[in-house]
Parts: C-alpha cells; sequence; structure tokens
C-alpha cells in the first residue's frame, strides 16, 4: 500500500525546525499508536 507521499513507511509526525524538543523521530506514529492499544484502550475498545 502507497501512502499519501508517495512512501511505504508509516508516517512520522511533523517536525518544528524552531523548537528542538519536537523534532520527529523513527516510527514516533507506530510507538504512540502501539502505545495506545497495550496501554489506553479498554478490552471493548481493542480489536
Amino acid at each position: 500500500m502507497m501512502l499519501e507521499d508517495g512512501s511505504k513507511n508509516w508516517p512520522t509526525s511533523r517536525e518544528d525546525t524552531r523548537n528542538t524538543h519536537t523534532r520527529s523521530e523513527t516510527n514516533d506514529n507506530a510507538t504512540a499508536m502501539a502505545k495506545d492499544l497495550i496501554n489506553e484502550l479498554t478490552p471493548e475498545e481493542k480489536p
């Protein structure tokens, strides 16, 4: 499956170059999604 930007990789967050505390990291969105699936969803919400 091809994403909007033509990439096959999981999308990453946008980087704010004015702030060094908001640098994008590899797979940061995938990591956040996994955290939500494991820790923050109720059993009814999990697939």
